[in-house]
């Protein structure tokens, strides 16, 4: 990154939820590969951000209370729902976990996006959300051009009770294009059957021969996620050691941090400590330490270096002032809501989006602060 690191630059609010905010949507073409997690950090970014959108109506935000800082962060996502820049819609999509009351209005228009990006994000969410009213939709999903976007369908499905034909996860597994092995092995995981297992245990090190050595790896690290969150615990020693990974594999070492914080895994705290908190000449960029800080929020919330985090809210970088928001909102630390809020009128509508996110994901009062939009 320019200014930071040199290595690597995250794209726009990193996922950020299972951290699609680091996914790789595209504006363009959709011949363009992409995979929700395995471009979480690449050399140039998305061009789009080089010249954002205009900045999202934040409303009323001057007068809020916790309630009204929740409404101001939901209509933002509505805006940004609506946006034309593809990645800001697909941000919405994820985002919506933290307001299942809106989601559905959200998440209809994200399932027939033109973008394959938005479409498989807003399945995945459709599916963690079981809406059960986006199933006529979801269904047409199962039939459409992308096969990451019916992976993503079938997953919402099965979510939600239905019964879906997965063989086709099997081929792409198999199939040698790292994008759809990457979110089939994905939607595996999640999906919860061990039945899976010698599946994707025999999918490590196959098929992705002339594959960029460098993603392949990323690629392989989904499929070790995938067999963890199974139950087969063996992988997590390669998830670990890429915590160690030098510099110049920095897309790897941002992908272990975000998988130690998806498992909750206990075992990479004091590693993931030591990320996060270093400093002097051996300080990690930017990025690792602020994923490495929001995977000790998710991991144990109350030891979070919150200001670690902090320190980037003002960064001249709208990435990394997205990413900061994040982390603080996986903090679970409602003292931080005033600063998130004031992310809120970022001159950069991801950082607005971003710390709408993040105020979604702190914790909710007894009484529901949302209503579905109308």
């Amino acid at each position: 990154m320019q200014g930071h690191t040199g290595s690597f630059l995250v794209l726009s609010c990193v996922v950020v939820s299972c951290s699609f905010w680091l996914s790789g949507c595209m504006s363009g073409a959709n011949d363009v590969e992409w995979s929700t997690k395995s471009q979480s950090v690449l050399q140039d970014g998305p061009q789009e951000l080089n010249v954002p959108p205009q900045q999202l109506e934040a409303l009323a935000i001057e007068t809020a209370d916790q309630r009204g800082f929740r409404a101001v962060a939901i209509d933002l996502l509505y805006q940004a729902s609506q946006s034309e820049h593809a990645l800001l819609r697909a941000h919405a999509m994820e985002a919506t976990h933290g307001a299942p009351a809106s989601a559905e209005v959200i998440l209809a228009g994200g399932l027939a996006d033109p973008n394959r990006g938005v479409r498989f994000s807003a399945a995945m969410t459709a599916g963690d959300l079981a809406l059960a009213d986006l199933v006529p939709l979801l269904e047409l999903l199962l039939h459409d051009a992308s096969y990451s976007v019916r992976a993503a369908a079938a997953y919402a499905l099965v979510k939600i009770g239905q019964d879906v034909d997965l063989t086709f996860l099997a081929e792409m597994l198999f199939s040698g294009n790292p994008e759809l092995k990457a979110n089939a092995a994905m939607v595996l995981g999640r999906l919860g059957n061990k039945s899976a297992i010698p599946l994707l245990k025999k999918a490590i090190g196959s098929g992705l021969n002339g594959v960029d050595p460098a993603r392949a790896r990323v690629v392989e690290m989904q499929v070790a996620e995938a067999l963890v969150e199974l139950g087969s615990l063996a992988e997590l020693q390669a998830i670990h050691a890429a915590l160690f990974a030098p510099s110049e594999q920095g897309e790897l070492k941002a992908l272990a941090c975000q998988i130690c914080g998806r498992l909750r895994d206990r075992a990479a705290y004091s590693t993931l400590m030591v990320l996060a908190i270093r400093t002097n000449q051996q300080q990690e960029a930017p990025e690792i330490r602020l994923l490495a800080t929001e995977a000790i929020a998710l991991i144990e919330p109350a030891e979070t270096p919150t200001e670690v985090a902090i320190g980037y809210l003002g960064d001249p970088t709208p990435s990394l002032r997205a990413l900061a928001a994040l982390t603080l909102g996986s903090s679970g630390d409602l003292s931080l809501i005033p600063q998130l809020a004031l992310l809120m009128q970022d001159e950069n509508p991801s950082v607005q989006v971003a710390a709408a996110t993040a105020i979604l994901r702190l914790p909710v009062p007894a009484k529901r602060l949302e209503v579905a939009i109308p």
